[in-house]
Formats: C-alpha cells, structure tokens, sequence
C-alpha cells in the first residue's frame, strides 16, 4: 500500500540506468536515507534536486540522517542543508 505521507522515495535515471536515489520515511521524526549518487552524477545539482524535493516533503518536522565519518564530501552537502553534527555514534 502507498503511504506519500509516510514514506518518501525518488529515483534518478540516465536513460535506462539508476545513477541515484534518495528515501525516507516519517514516524517520530523524519529520516533522510539512504541517498546515493553515482560518482560521475555528483557535482550536477542533482542531489540538490533529491534533496529539495525531500526538505519540500519533510517540510518543518524534526529531522535525522546517518552518515559515515570518513565520507567527508556527504557531511559538507548535508551541512549545506542545516543538517548537523551531533555526535551520535551506531556501531553496524
């Protein structure tokens, strides 16, 4: 069953290939991830496509994502959204 209130997923395509995506879903609050672009797709405005779409959707509910430490490049594109750093650890 299709929940648009509750879960949010968009896709990107270069013809017939997925060059990225981005998901979330909303309970307490809402949950950007996971997002990937392929490598040659970033740099294009395409993540801030994705993520235009999704702060639109999210609109002004509490937020929270993951992301790794050492990816570096993902930190400084999320920050440049107001997302962050709080600390937090989650051992996989």
């Amino acid at each position: 069953m299709r929940q648009p209130d509750l879960l949010f997923c968009r896709v990107v395509r270069s013809g017939a290939e997925i060059v990225g995506f981005l998901c979330g879903r909303r309970d307490e609050v809402v949950t950007l991830g996971p997002m990937y672009l392929l490598n040659e797709t970033q740099g294009q405005d395409t993540g801030g496509r994705l993520m235009g779409e999704f702060l639109a959707w999210a609109q002004d509910a509490p937020m929270r994502l993951w992301v790794t430490d050492y990816n570096e490049r993902a930190i400084r594109f999320y920050e440049r959204y107001g997302f962050r750093t709080t600390g937090e650890r989650e051992l996989w």
